[in-house]
Formats: C-alpha cells, sequence, structure tokens
C-alpha cells in the first residue's frame, strides 16, 4: 500500500506542470475559403442567364448577370471573340483572365484588356470548339485579375438553344 503523501506527490506530478505551462499563441490564422476580389469582401457566385442570337452571319451566345457577364461571339471569318463586362463597383475596371470549370471540362483564358473592358481572340478550332462545348453544359465562370476571382458566374446548361447556337458555330468552322 502506498503512503497518501507518495499518492499526492504522484498526483502533483501529473497535474501541475500542465496548469503552469504558459499558453502558445495560436500559430494558424483563419482564412476564408472563399475568394476575394476586393480586399475584406468575399466574391460571391451568381447565377448567370443565357442569350443567344444570330445576325448577319455572326453567332452571338451571352452569359450574364447585372454585374458582371462574358459574350461569346463568331463570325464568318472562323474567329472567336470572347468579350467581358463588368458593373462598376469597387475593384478592377476590367478582367484580366475568365476560367471555367464544370461537368464538361475546363479552361481559362488570358484577356486583352482595353480600357474598361477585356477580350480574347482566337481562330475557331477544336480547341475553341472544345471550350465552347464545356460551357454551353454549364459550370462556374470566373473573370480574373491578376489571378483573383473579382467576379464569380453559375452557369446553367444551355439546354436547347445553345446546342442550336453551336450548330451555327461548326458550321463557321467548317
Amino acid at each position: 500500500m502506498m503512503p497518501g503523501w507518495l499518492r499526492a506527490a504522484m498526483l502533483m506530478s501529473l497535474v501541475l506542470p500542465g496548469a503552469c505551462a504558459i499558453p502558445e499563441e495560436p500559430q494558424e490564422r483563419r482564412r476564408s475559403s472563399t475568394p476575394r476580389g476586393v480586399p475584406g469582401e468575399p466574391v460571391r457566385p451568381v447565377e448567370a442567364t443565357w442569350l443567344f442570337s444570330f445576325a448577319n452571319g455572326v453567332c452571338t451566345a451571352s452569359v450574364s448577370h447585372p454585374t458582371a457577364g462574358v459574350t461569346i461571339s463568331a463570325g464568318p471569318t472562323a474567329v472567336m471573340r470572347v468579350d467581358t463586362r463588368l458593373t462598376p463597383t469597387r475593384g478592377p475596371a476590367a478582367a484580366s483572365g475568365v476560367g471555367f470549370s464544370g461537368a464538361g471540362g475546363a479552361w481559362t483564358l488570358r484577356l486583352r484588356r482595353d480600357g474598361g473592358s477585356a477580350s480574347s481572340t482566337s481562330p475557331l478550332n477544336a480547341a475553341a470548339e472544345g471550350r465552347l462545348r464545356a460551357l454551353l453544359a454549364g459550370g462556374t465562370l470566373r473573370l480574373t485579375s491578376a489571378n483573383t476571382p473579382i467576379a464569380v458566374l453559375t452557369v446553367a446548361d444551355s439546354g436547347v438553344a445553345g446546342r442550336d447556337w453551336f450548330g451555327c458555330v461548326s458550321q463557321l468552322g467548317a
């Protein structure tokens, strides 16, 4: 049998070091998983709507929301043009890139800024058609400035209207 004073000493040796220890400062800083376009403000995804048109040999598709939009047009010269639009708020006036991810694939394009707008042109080839098919299937578009999201648009599957529009584009590339 152990004397009571020895048992108390053993118990104190287990309890006291933890009680006397100096607490450490937390090493981990909290970071939001939401991308930020304007410092301190998260960029929340917004739902965008599709609009398709065919006029004067040009096939045009727009994915838009009141705060941002992307317009894709292809014409008789078999060139695809991607234009972006941002509603002026606090932050960059124009995007420097656009990226897409969805079930149909993922892609990014670097944009050329021109004043308050930004655009990209590319040949209407198999790679461009692949990007269009992925976008038409639906997913998430991100407009970026210096690789930081400044607008995030969720895009639904374009449906029959999108397939008709893609038929127009496919004829241009043929």
